[in-house]
């Protein structure tokens, strides 16, 4: 059995549906995990692995979906 190497980053993987180029809702696991209480700021800048493409994204908290959005 072959086990896959962990990445170092933290990461989760969400299919871009429609609307996804105003907000994108990060999983709640995710949020809780690595990102609340643990940051200063406000800005992210999200990577995809596919084509090397980045976006820069604010963070807008909400209680029951945590969510990123678009920077114009």
């Amino acid at each position: 059995m072959t086990l896959m190497a962990q990445p170092q980053e933290p990461h989760f993987f969400q299919p871009l549906l429609p609307g996804f180029q105003t907000y994108l809702t990060i999983p709640i696991v995710f949020f809780s995990k690595h990102i609340q209480g643990k940051t200063n700021g406000n800005t992210w800048t999200l990577t995809s692995d596919a084509t090397d493409q980045t976006w820069q994204v604010i963070q807008e908290e909400r209680l029951t979906h945590p969510r990123l959005e678009g920077v114009r």
